[in-house]
Parts: C-alpha cells; structure tokens; sequence
C-alpha cells in the first residue's frame, strides 16, 4: 500500500512543522541555559559579598567588644 501524493504532502508538511517547532524549543532552551548560568554567577558574586560583609561585621564585633572589655578593666 503506498501513500498517495496529497497524504505523502500532508505528511512532509507536518514533518516540516515538527522539524521547525524542535529548532524553536531548541532556541528557547539555548536562551535558559545562558540565562541560568548568568543567574548562577549573580549569585555566586551575591555569595561572596554576603560572606564578606558578614566577616567584617564579626571582626567589628570583635574589636568592639575587646575595646568594653579593656574599658571595664580599666575602672
């Protein structure tokens, strides 16, 4: 049984549609992935500057607590 030119069309035009919807989704799956690894590193340098501050903040607690201790023993 062989398939007739307007089924063997109807079938190299949803091919057609198929192959073109892959490319689309491919694309788009591109585009998130950049996005992802731009988001990634955002919180990578977020991270960074979090830990930081927060060990900064401990060594001002620190110096600050050091400086009442030599205030209190002074008196």
């Amino acid at each position: 049984m062989t398939p007739h030119d307007r089924e063997l069309g109807s079938l190299t035009e949803q091919l057609k549609s198929e192959i073109h919807a892959r490319r689309n989704m491919r694309m788009i799956i591109d585009g998130i992935i950049v996005d992802l690894i731009e988001v990634r590193g955002e919180v990578i340098r977020l991270r960074t500057t979090i830990r930081t501050t927060l060990s900064v903040l401990a060594v001002i607690l620190a110096v600050f607590a050091w400086l009442i201790e030599i205030a209190l023993r002074t008196q």
